[in-house]
């Protein structure tokens, strides 16, 4: 009897802990409609015809009234697509609770990109870490400020612009000149921000121009964050999250673009359209690989998602990846194969090339180059591309 009555208390207090410690007690799910998000151009960038969501076990989706009307269905994240009658989409991202409650994480509208006032006008992309912010050099010391020996400021062709992609006073050849974010200017480096160095764009441009008519015009957009994993410059809440969990000095640069490289892009890409034409991306981003995952692929899903986002054909304009100095950055090599069997419209030249860094010599440290190897890769890129987009 007396083991029988210990059996028993001791299932009574496992009952008791079990109820005491469920996390799970009194969050009872309860389905919930959310129509708050309007079914118009203001709001989605288009009126949709049709919608549907990407988790229907997550939730359900309806166009009930001029609303988008959402239905949860249980704990989970879900993407609601809604349509328009040319297929042309916008998207609302969402998380349900536990309780059954909604979260709109961020509405992407459809974006329909501005006749250009000057088809002439060629713009381009660039992005990636210490070797596309450019560095300066004392001795072989890398200093973080603008020491740029003055020929390199020298002779620039008016032809060749940059948006600034970050505001502040830039040392010229003689003065200084203030720019603004998202203005254009004579690409007189440096071109990232005031304190970084000649950098793979700045000969990337002038190599353009030179090889091209007067009617041409070459505009540049650099964003740039030393040290940064490709996670640093994905789509999304990601790149916020990677920048929160590394040193101060590379945080710091990233505010400079809100903790979000890709959207700081973006953003001024979308600006410089209502100028010119966006014509190609290039890159030097490698060195610091992935956190996770393939690298290649990631560059794929940037170049994709940026095309996407600049109402772009898809795989329509060229990538190009520097080589890292010496041995680092062996995967940028690979980057042609997440683009395997993809061609440039109408040719059968391939989306993604390799830029080789072979005999441009480091400023000291056997990681970042010197001026002169800047200026080399820089013309390399800018051959490449004047064979790909100009024929030459």
């Amino acid at each position: 009897m007396k083991l029988r009555n210990v059996i028993l208390a001791l299932l009574l207090a496992s009952v008791f802990i079990t109820c005491a410690t469920d996390p799970n007690k009194g969050e009872k799910f309860e389905p919930s409609t959310n129509d708050s998000t309007v079914n118009d151009e203001a709001t989605l960038g288009l009126i949709g015809t049709s919608a549907e969501s990407s988790n229907t076990g997550v939730a359900t989706v309806e166009i009930v009234g001029g609303k988008i009307k959402i239905t949860s269905v249980s704990e989970g994240s879900a993407v609601i697509t809604v349509l328009d009658d040319s297929e042309n989409e916008a998207t609302i991202n969402i998380t349900v609770s536990k309780k059954g409650e909604f979260t709109i994480k961020n509405i992407e509208v459809y974006y329909v990109p501005p006749v250009p006032e000057d088809d002439n006008f060629h713009v381009y992309l660039a992005f990636g870490q210490s070797n596309m912010e450019g560095q300066n050099w004392t001795g072989s010391t890398v200093v973080y400020n603008d020491v740029i020996p003055v020929e390199y400021k020298q002779n620039v062709d008016p032809r060749f612009q940059v948006m600034a992609a970050v505001g502040g006073s830039y040392k010229l050849a003689v003065g200084t000149e203030s720019r603004t974010k998202g203005q254009w200017y004579t690409a007189v480096p440096p071109l990232v921000k005031n304190n970084s160095g000649l950098c793979p764009a700045d000969y990337f441009g002038r190599t353009i121009v030179a090889g091209t008519g007067d009617n041409i015009k070459v505009g540049v957009i650099v964003v740039a964050v030393g040290g940064a994993a490709i996670e640093g410059f994905e789509k999304g809440e990601g790149a916020n999250n990677y920048f929160k969990t590394q040193p101060s000095w590379m945080q710091n640069t990233a505010a400079l673009y809100g903790n979000n490289p890709y959207n700081h892009l973006l953003q001024l890409a979308r600006e410089a359209q209502k100028k010119g034409v966006i014509k190609g991306i290039i890159m030097h981003q490698g060195e610091s690989g992935a956190v996770r995952g393939t690298w290649n692929a990631k560059v794929k899903g940037i170049y994709d998602n940026m095309l996407k986002d600049l109402g772009l054909e898809p795989n329509s304009i060229p990538i190009l990846a520097g080589q890292g100095y010496g041995s680092h950055g062996q995967v940028i090599n690979t980057l042609p194969s997440a683009f395997s069997g993809l061609t440039l419209p109408g040719t059968s030249t391939p989306i993604a090339h390799i830029i080789p860094s072979n005999g441009c010599p480091s400023g000291g440290d056997g990681l970042h180059f010197s001026y002169q190897g800047y200026k080399t890769i820089g013309e390399r890129y800018g051959e490449k591309m004047l064979e790909l987009v100009y024929g030459k």
